[in-house]
Protein backbone atom coordinates (compact mmCIF):
# COMPACT_ATOMS: atom_id res chain seq x y z
CA UNK A 1 0.00 0.00 0.00
CA UNK A 2 1.23 3.45 -0.84
CA UNK A 3 2.08 5.48 2.27
CA UNK A 4 -0.02 8.37 0.93
CA UNK A 5 -3.15 6.19 1.35
CA UNK A 6 -2.58 5.71 5.06
CA UNK A 7 -4.29 8.11 7.47
CA UNK A 8 -3.12 8.27 11.06
CA UNK A 9 -5.57 9.03 13.83
CA UNK A 10 -3.60 9.33 17.05
CA UNK A 11 -5.77 11.51 19.29
CA UNK A 12 -8.40 9.00 20.44
CA UNK A 13 -8.47 7.36 23.85
CA UNK A 14 -11.22 4.80 23.19
CA UNK A 15 -13.06 2.95 20.42
CA UNK A 16 -15.82 5.52 19.99
CA UNK A 17 -13.38 8.41 19.72
CA UNK A 18 -11.26 6.46 17.27
CA UNK A 19 -14.22 6.06 14.91
CA UNK A 20 -15.41 9.65 15.38
CA UNK A 21 -11.98 11.16 14.72
CA UNK A 22 -11.26 8.76 11.85
CA UNK A 23 -14.62 9.62 10.31
CA UNK A 24 -13.60 13.27 10.09
CA UNK A 25 -10.22 12.41 8.56
CA UNK A 26 -11.87 10.18 5.97
CA UNK A 27 -14.61 12.67 5.12
CA UNK A 28 -12.01 15.37 4.52
CA UNK A 29 -10.10 13.15 2.12
CA UNK A 30 -12.81 10.99 0.51
CA UNK A 31 -16.14 12.75 1.04
CA UNK A 32 -19.43 11.52 2.48
CA UNK A 33 -21.20 8.13 2.43
CA UNK A 34 -18.14 6.04 3.10
CA UNK A 35 -18.11 2.29 3.45
CA UNK A 36 -15.07 1.05 5.26
CA UNK A 37 -13.50 -1.91 6.93
CA UNK A 38 -11.70 -1.93 10.23
CA UNK A 39 -9.27 -4.45 11.63
CA UNK A 40 -9.28 -5.33 15.31
CA UNK A 41 -8.99 -8.35 17.55
CA UNK A 42 -11.68 -11.00 17.32
CA UNK A 43 -12.98 -10.07 20.78
CA UNK A 44 -13.38 -6.42 19.85
CA UNK A 45 -15.15 -6.69 16.47
CA UNK A 46 -18.70 -6.68 17.87
CA UNK A 47 -18.36 -3.60 20.08
CA UNK A 48 -16.34 -1.70 17.50
CA UNK A 49 -18.92 -2.43 14.81
CA UNK A 50 -21.77 -1.29 17.04
CA UNK A 51 -19.88 1.89 17.97
CA UNK A 52 -19.31 2.68 14.29
CA UNK A 53 -22.99 2.09 13.49
CA UNK A 54 -24.07 4.39 16.34
CA UNK A 55 -21.97 7.16 14.74
CA UNK A 56 -23.62 6.54 11.36
CA UNK A 57 -20.57 4.85 9.85
CA UNK A 58 -21.12 1.98 7.44
CA UNK A 59 -18.33 -0.38 8.41
CA UNK A 60 -17.49 -4.05 8.57
CA UNK A 61 -15.08 -5.68 10.97
CA UNK A 62 -12.12 -7.78 10.00
CA UNK A 63 -11.06 -10.06 12.81
CA UNK A 64 -7.38 -10.35 13.56
CA UNK A 65 -6.16 -13.20 15.75
CA UNK A 66 -5.05 -12.41 19.25
CA UNK A 67 -2.53 -14.07 21.52
CA UNK A 68 -4.18 -17.27 22.79
CA UNK A 69 -3.14 -16.93 26.41
CA UNK A 70 -4.85 -13.55 26.67
CA UNK A 71 -8.20 -15.01 25.59
CA UNK A 72 -9.81 -15.21 29.02
CA UNK A 73 -8.64 -11.73 29.99
CA UNK A 74 -9.83 -10.25 26.69
CA UNK A 75 -13.19 -12.00 26.87
CA UNK A 76 -13.85 -10.69 30.38
CA UNK A 77 -12.62 -7.20 29.56
CA UNK A 78 -14.70 -6.98 26.41
CA UNK A 79 -17.83 -8.23 28.20
CA UNK A 80 -17.51 -5.42 30.74
CA UNK A 81 -16.77 -2.90 27.98
CA UNK A 82 -19.89 -3.92 26.03
CA UNK A 83 -22.07 -3.36 29.08
CA UNK A 84 -20.38 -0.04 29.79
CA UNK A 85 -20.93 1.12 26.21
CA UNK A 86 -24.58 0.04 26.38
CA UNK A 87 -25.14 1.95 29.63
CA UNK A 88 -23.44 5.07 28.25
CA UNK A 89 -25.41 4.91 24.98
CA UNK A 90 -22.31 4.43 22.85
CA UNK A 91 -23.71 1.34 21.12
Amino acid sequence: MEPSRILLEDASTNTRENFAFSQELLKNRLGENLKLGFVTTDFHVYRAGRAAKKLGITAFGISAPDIWYLSLNNCLRESVAIWAYLLMGRI
